[in-house]
């Protein structure tokens, strides 16, 4: 799926307009293409065995955290995918190495892909900001029902430890089962911790595209620049500076001219998304310190 994903956003959704895209390009660049396509188009976010335990008396909570967290994952992925099939199809057609390539559109990610994809469907740059207002207000939806999820799976953790308390205080398991059950809920819930954490990551990936997308559409509009800064608990991480904004993802000068109103919306869109990716952080932050409290009470 992900080769013929490929395939498709370089005959169709790249930044160029490339005729005769099926035409034969020769051995080598066809063996350069296909180790693009491999180094690309690999991993996904619960192909971890993260879902095999069917037994877990959580298994339905983290079915649904693995139902919400999977939205960002293809979105990335998916938009990587234009980037890097931009890459490939220049360095196609420059003589250039395909994989420097290919890592040159990666590199540019959501933001180039994005844009370039909506300026070939024909949107004009108020068009194109209405959409990535639309897009990014999905993604903050879609994070408040991932944290949900993650709450509600933390909630089933804590659940697992007061009934191995409360069996152990009834004298129903003695010390060391209680001890071993005990262990039991704090590694499994160690693991959706850690899984929260890695979606949390992707989403702030797609966050500080998301900027750069504003970024681009809010310089050619007089717009100021939307900082992005690493997560930091306890501390803002996305600001409008006094700057002009600069272009980040390669459009033309002048491309993505769009009404005020619209490039404002996306703004504030972004700046909430960034604050929803800090949400994420601080619940990886506090499931630590729940973990730490799955311990058995021997008093």
């Amino acid at each position: 799926m992900l080769k013929s994903t490929i395939r498709m956003s370089v005959c169709g959704a790249t930044l160029l307009a490339v005729a005769g895209c099926g035409t034969q390009v020769g051995q080598s660049a066809s063996r350069d293409f296909n180790a693009a396509i491999t180094q690309i188009g690999s991993g996904s976010l619960f192909s971890d065995g993260y879902l095999d335990d069917k037994t877990d008396a959580c298994y339905a909570r983290r079915q649904a955290l693995a139902e919400e967290g999977s939205f960002f994952d293809p979105e990335i992925v998916q938009s990587t995918l234009l980037g890097a099939g931009s890459g490939v199809v220049v360095a196609l057609l420059t003589g250039e190495n395909v994989l420097a390539g290919a890592a040159i559109g990666a590199g540019l990610g959501l933001a180039a892909g994005y844009l370039g994809k909506l300026q070939q469907e024909g949107l004009n740059g108020t068009q194109i900001a209405s959409r990535a207002s639309s897009d990014v207000r999905k993604d903050n939806e879609q994070i408040d029902d991932l944290i949900r999820s993650f709450d509600q799976l933390s909630d089933c953790r804590k659940g697992e430890g007061a009934t191995i308390q409360a069996a152990f205080n009834n004298g129903n398991i003695d010390q060391a089962t209680a001890k071993e059950q005990m262990a039991g809920v704090r590694a499994r819930f160690a693991e959706d911790r850690a899984k929260f954490k890695e979606i949390a990551e992707q989403i702030s990936d797609k966050s500080e595209n998301n900027a750069a997308i504003y970024n681009d559409i809010a310089a050619d509009s007089g717009g100021k620049a939307l900082e992005v800064q690493a997560y930091n608990r306890g501390q803002q991480s996305a600001r409008v500076t006094r700057a002009p904004a600069q272009k980040t993802a390669g459009t033309k000068e002048g491309s993505l001219t769009a009404d005020k109103s619209e490039v404002d919306a996306l703004q504030r869109e972004c700046l909430t998304n960034v604050k929803k990716r800090d949400d994420c952080f601080d619940k990886v932050a506090e499931a630590e310190e729940v973990e730490g409290d799955l311990e058995l009470d021997l008093s």
